[in-house]
């Protein structure tokens, strides 16, 4: 997915071997890997023996991922029919407990196929998410938080995206939203709401930390500085504004703000299954509607509308849509990175990320009662890219929206990643992949 030609071995090696080892070509690799994990598949069964250990599914699901990478789309859907026909699992009816301890415990209609698990009684089996996630006022730091650019990829509730629905508020961005946005991310007038740590409105702005009170609602301005605004591993002035919310919602569970925390990290669940055989089903020519009824049990499953007939009818606002399906479903699962690369060859990443990076608006926010926390000066919506519906333009953004790094994607060279010149010192038959 990263290098394309790897070396590839299938035995252990003389050391003359691995000192004069080539790069195989990647269609090579995946015509022995996809019968070798299929073969694999038929020696496991459908249920884990336990919890966190592969199945037959896992198998079948990673022959899936290997057959995307070389767009053997045929592949991608017999494999994953067999993981759908069989029944052995299904999609948890709330999104959210996916990413929580409880959830991932219950497991319901095993939606987790693949998971890391940490041991409830182990002390030194922990990870440190929360740590580089969370909000400073809870002792997090934001090393890690999700642009603006996928915020914005988050359809209103009418199944619109912000530059066309009427139901989308600059001033009140998290308002009207696929209900996923706000179990995945959280924005400026988010509630953050921790037992034993403070609970708040979340605004990288304000001076003073905003409260919440989780028994009666009740919402005030106090007079504690804001850690998230002016601390320096705080989103304002460390991050773009934004937080993530996925993987981070129990710590009123687990321990102190950046250790003791148990929530697993998954590898694969059964909505990947689903989503790639939507994608390779509309790459093979089928027809919209038998696509849609595929992507559908997931918008379902997260309280969004079915696709609509306007969007059956445009193959490139269809595609569009299916690929935002899985972008907005798994951000922050790890998937991303190699799905924008493949898609039309690298063009689609151009778009993505030769950009200019903007967060939340620069604004200050008000308390309206009622209502919550309200953007004073909104920073105006996004541009969307026609074609591939995405944000690629921000209005006045240097002067309205947190501003961090520009971006570059050299599409052709950019594609791949370089070999690392430590093993090509060390190999010196490898080959380096191209422009680097």
């Amino acid at each position: 997915m990263y290098w394309g030609d790897v070396p590839f071995f299938t035995g252990p090696l003389q050391q003359s071997e691995f000192f004069n080892a080539t790069r195989t070509p990647v269609k090579q690799i995946v015509d022995f890997l996809i019968p070798d994990l299929k073969d694999a598949a038929t020696k496991l069964n459908w249920a884990p023996k336990d919890f966190g250990r592969v199945s037959r599914g896992v198998a079948l699901g990673a022959a899936a991922r290997i057959a995307m990478v070389d767009r053997r789309y045929k592949d991608v859907i017999e494999l994953t029919n067999e993981v759908i026909n069989s029944g052995s699992y299904g999609l948890n009816p709330v999104f959210g407990n996916l990413f929580r301890k409880s959830g991932q415990s219950s497991n319901v209609n095993n939606e987790i196929m693949f998971i890391y698990p940490f041991g409830d009684t182990d002390g030194g089996s922990f990870n440190y998410l929360n740590l580089v996630q969370g909000s400073r006022n809870q002792g997090g730091q934001s090393s890690h938080f999700p642009t603006q650019f996928l915020v914005d990829l988050f359809e209103c509730r009418d199944g619109l995206m912000i530059d066309e629905s009427p139901l989308y508020r600059p001033e009140k961005p998290n308002h009207n939203r696929d209900p996923r946005m706000a179990q995945t991310v959280i924005v400026p007038g988010d509630t953050v709401v921790v037992q034993g740590f403070t609970s708040i409105v979340f605004t990288p702005n304000n001076g003073r930390v905003v409260s919440y009170n989780p028994s009666t609602g009740a919402v005030a301005i106090t007079t504690t500085n804001n850690q998230d605004s002016a601390n320096i591993f705080g989103p304002r002035l460390n991050g773009g504004g934004n937080l993530w919310r996925k993987y981070v919602q129990d710590r009123d569970i687990n321990g102190t703000a950046g250790n003791l925390f148990k929530v697993g990290w998954i590898y694969m669940r059964f909505a990947e299954i689903l989503l790639m055989n939507a994608e390779a089903r509309m790459e093979d020519g089928a027809p919209a509607s038998d696509v849609a009824a595929v992507v559908n049990r997931v918008r379902a499953r997260a309280g969004m509308p079915a696709v609509d007939a306007a969007t059956l009818g445009n193959a490139a606002r269809f595609k569009a849509l299916v690929r935002r399906e899985k972008t907005v479903e798994f951000a922050n699962e790890g998937i991303h990175m190699a799905d924008m690369r493949r898609w039309d060859n690298g063009a689609y990443a151009q778009k993505v990320m030769a950009v200019q990076i903007y967060g939340t608006p620069l604004s200050n926010m008000r308390l309206e009662s009622g209502v919550g926390l309200v953007f004073n000066n909104p920073a105006p919506t996004p541009v969307f890219d026609p074609v591939y519906r995405i944000p690629v333009t921000y209005p006045n953004g240097d002067a309205t929206r947190i501003k961090r790094e520009l971006r570059i994607f050299n599409q052709g060279q950019h594609n791949l990643c370089p070999i690392p010149q430590g093993e090509i010192d060390k190999v010196p038959s490898l080959v380096q992949n191209p422009g680097w």
